[in-house]
Formats: structure tokens, C-alpha cells, sequence
């Protein structure tokens, strides 16, 4: 959702990333949690993944949860949606096909993007 304002990526710079093996995914379109009401985890899921798929960006369909809460809602809705895999803030390396929707991750932060290298 803030993807062109000033400060912000733009969507050639999403694009440029994608081309340069940075996946580019779903994280809600305001960064919003998703333990809101359904009506509007529908709305902020549903808004990005529009949003990329028209910039030729939701390939493969993958989420990250913004700060890490996942509910049984998202995950539906994701299913629903297509997504193959969903990420949490959870410490860990394990993964497994049955929890592909409860996936750990390691949280970058405020750090500039160039600090890895990109």
C-alpha cells in the first residue's frame, strides 16, 4: 500500500528486485496483522494480492504474516487464494509440508536493504 510514495519502494524497484531473485510477496496492503476483524483481513489480503498479481509480482504465491501472528482465518483465506506457503516471525529452521502456511522465518527489521548485499 505505500509502494510510490516518497521514501517508499516503487513498483519498478519491486520489479527490479523480482528480476534480481528477490521475492516479492504478499504482507497485507497497510501491514496490518491479521488477529483484525475478517472483513478486513479479507481486504488487506485480498488488495495486495490484486495489486501484485497486476504488476506481475504474485509469483509464487507466498505470505508473510506482519509481525508474525497467524490465525486460522488467514490461513483459510490464504488456501483459498492459492498461496503455497506462509511465513511467521517464528524462530526456527524445521519445515515441513504440514506446516507450510506456520513457516519460521528470521525478521530483517529497519535495516537497509543494502546491508545484504542488495
Amino acid at each position: 500500500g505505500l509502494l510510490e510514495n516518497p521514501g517508499y519502494m516503487t513498483w519498478n524497484d519491486a520489479n527490479d528486485a523480482n528480476i534480481s531473485n528477490v521475492l516479492v510477496a504478499n504482507h497485507t496492503w497497510s501491514h496490518k496483522n491479521v488477529g483484525v476483524a475478517n472483513d478486513e483481513v479479507t481486504k488487506e489480503i485480498t488488495t495486495a494480492d490484486t495489486q501484485l498479481r497486476d504488476h506481475n509480482l504474485n509469483n509464487p504465491k507466498v505470505f508473510s504474516y506482519p509481525y508474525g501472528l497467524e490465525t486460522s482465518f488467514a490461513v483459510k483465506l490464504l488456501t483459498d487464494l492459492g498461496y503455497k506457503l506462509a511465513f511467521t516471525t517464528q524462530l526456527g529452521s524445521t519445515l515441513c509440508k504440514q506446516q507450510r502456511f506456520n513457516l519460521p522465518r528470521i525478521r530483517i527489521g529497519n535495516t537497509n536493504i543494502s546491508a545484504y548485499g542488495f
